[in-house]
């Protein structure tokens, strides 16, 4: 079926996925058959789109774009009723327009109209079908507008090291969607692997699928930033002076053609040029959103703080309401107007992590805001399965002081205080690595931008040297755990919060190096820190949930990790603000044309 206007958006109506159907859409009573295109709702029944992917974001279309009315085009067959429902800020629900259905000898086009005017802070558009001596097929939902989008083209850049068969499948699930090739204009992998994508069973068949809009990239790993810098860079070379957007991914994510869609039609109608994140939904938990928009706090030198209360929020329970604002949006998904690139410049060489974040701060200070749309969604590995005890946590703790740095005017300010607290929770744990891990991280800030000139590959090797000779850092199997006479340590629930944290710190310290804690306890992966130092020996679950560490007390490491903790904390106080002006001075050659290219040839 063929609709008049701009495409911003087909409800779909089963996933294509691992993951529930009812993301898309519901019963509310009775029973339903669904397919990808197609809902039948069966005798005394109702289904509802009112679902993650089966809205319609009223608020956002209307706060962020030049969409004042939005048309729902379907076909229907059987008898029964549609409507087209909205909510808004109040707790209640309307009936924007009603269609009775009576097309039980043939199907029918049908379509249902909204205009988008009362919507600011919140609102959402449905479908609600319901029967009731007979049944209702509704099939091929399509949203459009009678406003005209700009002519932009996308390109899809996906950035990618060892992950051939993820790769692979996000690249077939763009050519099994027939759609993707009018809204996919280019396609560049950047591959800085040594297991080649074009070497992955299943390239070739993506590959002639895709034809002359793929384009892989090689060249040596420069960590997200680089990869990502590359195909903006390649992508811009493919437009050729076109106006258009590029569209970040991930390589490991599991996507939903969709999200490509409507990202795409969102960034052709902005008021002005937007930055448009995808949503992240847990990979192993699919029904759980991340967040709805993820801000900073730079005076804590954290990131992926919830803008709401909707963090990791199962959306089969409750979903998101009110539209909220963002600092930036996660290269996992993210589509960036060429525009924006050529104003605020390129990223910069941070190789992992917060590079992302960096450019969302930059291209909103120059005026250019990140929307996070629901109903865009990708599923990438849970942040709560990922193993922090390792060597991300270098670069995350370097480029968050660089980054905040960068922005804040009093550094290194109370952040001080929070990177102390945390390393001091790692010395009752007895992660002698991971605080070896954060002090050469605040070690190499404080060095300046000429220890980022290789793009990270340095750093990325003597972080390894480094946790290597730490042996608490080395995962065990559970048949290693037993060679090594722990396979039947018993597992400790935890103690609760203590009600004074910081005295019982203190407390706990002092017992530990006068070797006042004994025996051997299994903990889970969330364990306190004041329950895993009450033991001299703990044999910790790691966050993957499938291998364990083993930390034991050592009177010396913790005497010699605490000296290195008070000397880190004191040289970032006191040479923290000549760092922070070499950064802010180096920033525009760091993110300029001419030191990418030299990093590339590198």
């Amino acid at each position: 079926m063929t609709t008049p206007g701009t495409l911003l958006q087909r409800i779909h109506l089963a996933a294509t996925v691992p993951a529930p159907d009812d993301l898309y859409v519901r019963a509310e009573a009775g029973t339903i058959d669904r397919t990808r295109s197609s809902v039948t709702v069966h005798p005394s029944s109702l289904a509802t789109t009112r679902t993650y992917f089966g809205r319609v974001e009223a608020s956002h279309w209307q706060r962020w774009t030049r969409v004042r009315d939005v048309e729902v085009h379907m076909t229907v067959r059987g008898h029964g009723t549609v409507l087209l429902v909205s909510d808004d800020f109040s707790p209640t629900t309307s009936i924007v327009e009603r269609a009775d259905v009576d097309a039980v000898d043939s199907a029918q086009a049908l379509t249902l109209r909204a205009p988008l005017d009362h919507y600011l802070d919140e609102g959402h558009l449905w479908l609600e079908i319901s029967t009731t001596t007979g049944s209702l097929t509704v099939s091929d939902v399509t949203v459009t507008t009678p406003t005209e989008a700009a002519d932009r083209l996308t390109g899809l850049v996906i950035c990618t090291y060892n992950r051939p068969t993820d790769c692979v499948a996000t690249l077939g699930a763009l050519v099994a969607d027939p759609a993707m090739r009018t809204v996919v204009d280019s396609v560049v992998v950047v591959d800085q692997g040594d297991r080649l994508i074009a070497d992955e069973p299943g390239f070739d068949a993506v590959a002639e699928g895709l034809g002359e809009r793929l384009l892989v990239v090689r060249q040596p790993n420069l960590g997200g930033a680089g990869g990502f810098t590359r195909g903006m860079l390649e992508t811009r070379d493919r437009f050729a002076g076109r106006p258009g957007d590029v569209l970040l991914m991930d390589d490991d994510i599991r996507l939903d053609p969709e999200t490509v869609l409507r990202m795409s039609a969102f960034g052709s109608l902005t008021l002005r040029p937007t930055l448009v994140g995808g949503q992240m939904l847990n990979l192993h938990h699919p029904s759980q959103l991340v967040a709805q928009g993820e801000n900073t706090a730079l005076d804590r030198f954290v990131a992926g703080v919830p803008s709401d209360r909707f963090s990791n929020a199962d959306l089969l329970a409750e979903l998101p309401g009110k539209r909220v604002d963002a600092d930036y949006a996660a290269w996992w998904a993210c589509l960036v107007p060429a525009e924006v690139i050529d104003e605020v410049g390129l990223p910069i060489p941070l190789f992992f992590q917060w590079d992302d974040i960096e450019f969302g701060i930059r291209a909103r200070s120059r005026g250019h805001a990140t929307v996070t749309l629901p109903g865009s969604g990708v599923w990438h590995a849970d942040f709560a399965m990922k193993d922090w005890d390792d060597w991300p946590l270098f670069f995350r703790t370097r480029n968050a002081l660089i980054v905040s740095s960068l922005y804040l005017g009093d550094f290194p300010g109370s952040g001080l205080e929070s990177l102390g607290r945390q390393l001091r929770h790692f010395l009752v744990e007895y992660r002698y690595g991971l605080i070896a891990t954060v002090v050469a991280a605040i070690d190499a800030f404080l060095d300046g931008p000429d220890q980022i000139a290789d793009g990270g590959r340095t750093a990325l090797a003597a972080v390894h040297a480094l946790r290597a000779d730490h042996p608490e850092t080395k995962r065990l199997t559970p048949e290693e755990l037993a060679e090594i006479g722990l396979g039947d340590v018993r597992l400790a629930l935890e103690l609760p919060m203590p009600d004074d944290p910081d005295r019982f710190l203190r407390q706990l310290l002092r017992r530990q190096l006068r070797l006042k804690v004994s025996g051997a306890a299994a903990i889970d992966s969330i364990t306190s820190w004041w329950h895993a130092g009450s033991f001299s020996t703990v044999v910790a679950t790691d966050r993957t949930q499938s291998t364990f560490r083993v930390r034991r007390i050592s009177r010396r490491k913790s005497l010699e990790s605490y000296r290195e903790i008070r000397r880190a904390l004191r040289q970032l106080k006191r040479r923290g603000p000549a760092a922070q002006a070499a950064w802010r001075a180096a920033m525009p050659e760091l993110t300029s044309r001419d030191n990418w290219d030299r990093l590339f040839r590198s």
